[in-house]
Protein backbone atom coordinates (compact mmCIF):
# COMPACT_ATOMS: atom_id res chain seq x y z
CA UNK A 1 0.00 0.00 0.00
CA UNK A 2 1.37 3.28 -0.72
CA UNK A 3 2.54 5.73 2.02
CA UNK A 4 -0.40 8.57 2.41
CA UNK A 5 2.20 10.82 3.46
CA UNK A 6 4.05 11.00 -0.10
CA UNK A 7 1.19 11.96 -1.47
CA UNK A 8 1.24 15.71 -3.31
CA UNK A 9 3.75 17.26 -5.27
CA UNK A 10 5.78 20.19 -5.59
CA UNK A 11 5.84 22.45 -3.04
CA UNK A 12 3.75 20.60 -0.82
CA UNK A 13 6.15 17.39 -0.99
CA UNK A 14 8.96 19.23 0.04
CA UNK A 15 7.63 21.10 2.51
CA UNK A 16 8.12 24.53 0.79
CA UNK A 17 6.39 27.48 1.72
CA UNK A 18 3.33 28.27 -0.52
CA UNK A 19 2.94 32.10 -0.84
CA UNK A 20 -1.10 33.58 -0.83
CA UNK A 21 -2.39 34.00 -4.78
CA UNK A 22 -2.20 37.60 -5.14
CA UNK A 23 -5.28 39.17 -6.35
CA UNK A 24 -5.85 42.07 -9.00
CA UNK A 25 -7.69 44.98 -7.22
CA UNK A 26 -11.16 45.44 -8.75
CA UNK A 27 -11.30 47.70 -11.34
CA UNK A 28 -14.52 50.17 -12.05
CA UNK A 29 -15.73 49.26 -15.07
CA UNK A 30 -17.07 52.84 -15.15
CA UNK A 31 -13.98 54.33 -15.10
CA UNK A 32 -12.65 51.72 -17.72
CA UNK A 33 -15.16 52.39 -20.02
CA UNK A 34 -14.39 55.88 -19.39
CA UNK A 35 -10.76 55.83 -20.14
CA UNK A 36 -11.84 53.86 -23.32
CA UNK A 37 -14.08 56.49 -24.72
CA UNK A 38 -11.80 58.74 -23.83
CA UNK A 39 -8.59 57.92 -25.90
CA UNK A 40 -11.21 56.74 -29.12
CA UNK A 41 -13.19 60.06 -28.93
CA UNK A 42 -11.49 61.85 -32.10
CA UNK A 43 -9.68 65.62 -31.02
CA UNK A 44 -12.35 68.26 -31.85
CA UNK A 45 -10.25 70.34 -34.25
CA UNK A 46 -10.35 74.15 -34.64
CA UNK A 47 -11.63 75.60 -38.05
CA UNK A 48 -8.93 77.00 -40.26
CA UNK A 49 -8.72 80.72 -40.19
CA UNK A 50 -10.26 81.80 -43.33
CA UNK A 51 -7.70 84.00 -45.62
CA UNK A 52 -10.03 84.43 -48.75
CA UNK A 53 -13.22 86.10 -49.31
CA UNK A 54 -15.22 86.10 -52.03
CA UNK A 55 -17.61 89.02 -53.60
CA UNK A 56 -20.60 87.42 -55.07
CA UNK A 57 -24.53 87.80 -54.58
CA UNK A 58 -26.21 84.90 -52.18
CA UNK A 59 -26.08 81.41 -53.90
CA UNK A 60 -29.49 79.71 -53.95
CA UNK A 61 -28.04 76.63 -52.29
CA UNK A 62 -26.88 78.42 -48.91
CA UNK A 63 -28.66 79.89 -46.22
CA UNK A 64 -27.17 83.22 -44.67
CA UNK A 65 -26.94 85.74 -42.35
CA UNK A 66 -25.41 89.38 -42.11
CA UNK A 67 -24.34 91.18 -39.08
CA UNK A 68 -25.63 95.01 -40.02
CA UNK A 69 -21.58 95.76 -41.22
CA UNK A 70 -21.88 97.68 -44.77
CA UNK A 71 -20.95 99.93 -47.35
CA UNK A 72 -22.41 101.55 -50.09
CA UNK A 73 -19.83 101.96 -52.95
CA UNK A 74 -19.21 102.40 -56.65
CA UNK A 75 -18.03 99.41 -58.61
CA UNK A 76 -16.58 98.34 -61.92
CA UNK A 77 -17.08 95.11 -64.25
CA UNK A 78 -13.95 93.48 -65.57
CA UNK A 79 -14.55 93.92 -69.37
CA UNK A 80 -13.19 90.03 -69.73
CA UNK A 81 -15.65 88.70 -66.97
CA UNK A 82 -18.48 90.75 -66.08
CA UNK A 83 -19.06 88.53 -62.73
CA UNK A 84 -15.93 90.26 -61.19
CA UNK A 85 -16.11 93.66 -59.79
CA UNK A 86 -13.67 95.99 -58.99
CA UNK A 87 -14.07 98.53 -56.25
CA UNK A 88 -13.40 102.42 -56.95
CA UNK A 89 -12.12 104.26 -54.12
CA UNK A 90 -10.40 108.08 -53.71
CA UNK A 91 -12.49 110.83 -54.09
CA UNK A 92 -9.54 112.83 -54.45
CA UNK A 93 -9.47 111.71 -58.70
CA UNK A 94 -12.23 112.17 -61.14
CA UNK A 95 -13.89 109.05 -62.83
CA UNK A 96 -13.35 109.82 -67.33
CA UNK A 97 -16.70 110.96 -68.39
CA UNK A 98 -16.60 108.29 -70.75
CA UNK A 99 -16.42 105.75 -68.09
CA UNK A 100 -19.21 106.52 -65.98
CA UNK A 101 -21.52 104.76 -68.01
CA UNK A 102 -19.84 101.74 -66.51
CA UNK A 103 -20.16 102.52 -63.14
CA UNK A 104 -22.50 100.32 -60.86
CA UNK A 105 -23.61 101.17 -57.05
CA UNK A 106 -23.86 98.93 -54.95
CA UNK A 107 -24.57 97.77 -51.49
CA UNK A 108 -21.88 95.67 -49.57
CA UNK A 109 -22.64 93.39 -46.90
CA UNK A 110 -20.81 91.48 -44.50
CA UNK A 111 -21.92 87.71 -44.44
CA UNK A 112 -21.38 84.01 -43.75
CA UNK A 113 -22.96 81.11 -44.54
CA UNK A 114 -24.47 78.18 -43.13
CA UNK A 115 -20.86 76.14 -43.62
CA UNK A 116 -19.26 79.03 -41.48
CA UNK A 117 -17.70 80.51 -44.56
CA UNK A 118 -17.90 84.61 -44.57
CA UNK A 119 -17.95 86.47 -47.61
CA UNK A 120 -18.78 90.36 -49.21
CA UNK A 121 -22.77 90.03 -50.43
CA UNK A 122 -22.84 92.54 -52.96
CA UNK A 123 -26.48 93.58 -54.96
CA UNK A 124 -27.26 96.90 -56.81
CA UNK A 125 -29.07 99.98 -56.09
CA UNK A 126 -30.67 100.21 -59.24
CA UNK A 127 -34.51 100.71 -58.23
CA UNK A 128 -35.90 97.53 -59.38
CA UNK A 129 -38.08 94.90 -57.52
CA UNK A 130 -34.97 92.88 -57.56
CA UNK A 131 -33.57 95.53 -55.26
CA UNK A 132 -37.09 95.94 -52.66
CA UNK A 133 -36.44 91.96 -52.29
CA UNK A 134 -32.95 92.14 -51.38
CA UNK A 135 -33.18 94.48 -48.86
CA UNK A 136 -36.19 92.36 -47.47
CA UNK A 137 -33.84 89.66 -47.31
CA UNK A 138 -31.06 91.40 -46.20
CA UNK A 139 -33.00 92.91 -43.28
CA UNK A 140 -34.30 89.21 -42.43
CA UNK A 141 -31.00 88.06 -42.25
CA UNK A 142 -29.78 90.05 -39.37
CA UNK A 143 -31.63 87.97 -36.82
CA UNK A 144 -32.69 85.00 -38.99
CA UNK A 145 -30.82 82.23 -41.35
CA UNK A 146 -32.64 82.52 -44.62
CA UNK A 147 -32.25 81.73 -48.16
CA UNK A 148 -33.01 83.42 -51.27
CA UNK A 149 -34.83 81.59 -53.67
CA UNK A 150 -35.45 83.71 -57.74
CA UNK A 151 -38.84 84.41 -58.08
CA UNK A 152 -39.95 85.29 -61.73
CA UNK A 153 -43.53 85.99 -61.18
CA UNK A 154 -42.66 88.84 -59.04
CA UNK A 155 -39.03 89.67 -60.74
CA UNK A 156 -37.17 89.37 -57.13
CA UNK A 157 -36.57 86.74 -54.52
CA UNK A 158 -38.99 84.62 -52.39
CA UNK A 159 -37.06 84.23 -48.66
CA UNK A 160 -37.41 80.67 -47.00
CA UNK A 161 -36.36 80.22 -43.22
CA UNK A 162 -33.75 77.91 -42.20
CA UNK A 163 -34.63 74.80 -39.76
CA UNK A 164 -35.36 75.60 -36.57
CA UNK A 165 -31.90 73.78 -35.44
CA UNK A 166 -29.97 76.13 -37.61
CA UNK A 167 -31.87 79.15 -36.44
CA UNK A 168 -30.50 78.31 -33.06
CA UNK A 169 -26.96 78.30 -33.83
CA UNK A 170 -25.28 81.70 -33.68
CA UNK A 171 -22.97 82.49 -36.75
CA UNK A 172 -19.23 82.32 -35.85
CA UNK A 173 -17.82 85.85 -36.97
CA UNK A 174 -13.94 85.54 -37.51
CA UNK A 175 -11.79 88.48 -35.81
CA UNK A 176 -11.08 90.26 -38.81
CA UNK A 177 -12.24 93.91 -39.27
CA UNK A 178 -15.09 94.45 -42.27
CA UNK A 179 -12.48 97.00 -43.82
CA UNK A 180 -9.59 94.03 -43.98
CA UNK A 181 -12.16 91.78 -45.39
CA UNK A 182 -13.01 93.95 -48.10
CA UNK A 183 -9.55 94.72 -48.88
CA UNK A 184 -9.08 90.92 -49.50
CA UNK A 185 -12.46 90.69 -51.08
CA UNK A 186 -11.12 92.97 -53.86
CA UNK A 187 -7.29 92.08 -53.61
CA UNK A 188 -5.55 93.33 -57.32
CA UNK A 189 -9.23 94.39 -58.00
CA UNK A 190 -8.90 97.97 -56.17
CA UNK A 191 -9.38 101.29 -58.81
CA UNK A 192 -8.16 104.10 -57.12
CA UNK A 193 -6.65 106.28 -60.10
CA UNK A 194 -7.62 107.40 -64.04
CA UNK A 195 -4.36 105.49 -64.86
CA UNK A 196 -5.84 102.20 -63.39
CA UNK A 197 -5.60 99.40 -66.26
CA UNK A 198 -9.39 98.53 -65.90
CA UNK A 199 -10.23 102.11 -67.02
CA UNK A 200 -7.55 102.01 -69.29
CA UNK A 201 -9.38 98.82 -70.79
CA UNK A 202 -12.37 100.62 -71.03
CA UNK A 203 -10.87 103.65 -72.78
CA UNK A 204 -9.98 101.54 -75.13
CA UNK A 205 -6.25 101.67 -74.66
CA UNK A 206 -5.28 98.07 -74.70
CA UNK A 207 -5.89 94.67 -72.84
CA UNK A 208 -5.34 94.00 -69.46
Amino acid sequence: MPDESMKGSGAEATGAKISPRKTEPKRSLIKAASARASAEMPREESRPEQDSFLVRKPKATEFFRTNGENLVADVLSDPRNERDKYLVCGNDWEIPSGIRPFLKRVQLERAINNLGTEFVLFYSLYPSNWLEAMRRAVGRSRSEWIRTLYDADSQGYRIQLGPDVLQKTAPEWSGKSFEDILERGFSGRIVDSPDHKVIRMLEGEGGL
